[in-house]
């Protein structure tokens, strides 16, 4: 799996989500994922921007979850947007939870 693919992983993309990011063609973002082509280092600078974007909403959700408990629902589905600074889509509002989510339990005491 090329490091393109996994960094797609990370911030909780999908392929035509990716596509869609980066006002590119679908086959474009395939062709990077295989190791094909290699995208452009605007690409990858967006990726890198969004990825921060998503630690740092994680790390708010992780915060807001610290303060006020981690609620049940949050094990199965946790989406999470600061609101002045979104997110691009739901797909990557719920990596920034689960990331959240993981932080939290981690400065936890138990779980």
């Amino acid at each position: 799996m090329t490091t393109f693919k996994r960094s797609l992983q990370a911030c909780g993309l999908s392929q035509s989500e990716a596509a869609e990011f980066f006002g590119v063609s679908l086959q474009s973002v395939k062709d990077w994922c295989r190791g094909k082509s290699v995208p452009k280092p605007g690409v990858w600078k967006m990726l890198s921007d969004l990825y921060a974007d998503i630690q740092d909403h994680a790390e708010y959700g992780a915060d807001v979850m610290d303060a006020e408990g981690i609620r049940p629902e949050a094990y199965s589905n946790i989406a999470v947007d600061i609101g002045h600074d979104t997110l691009p889509n739901e797909s990557t509002r719920e990596m920034a939870g689960a990331v959240a989510l993981l932080i939290a339990l981690n400065d936890s005491a138990s779980f």
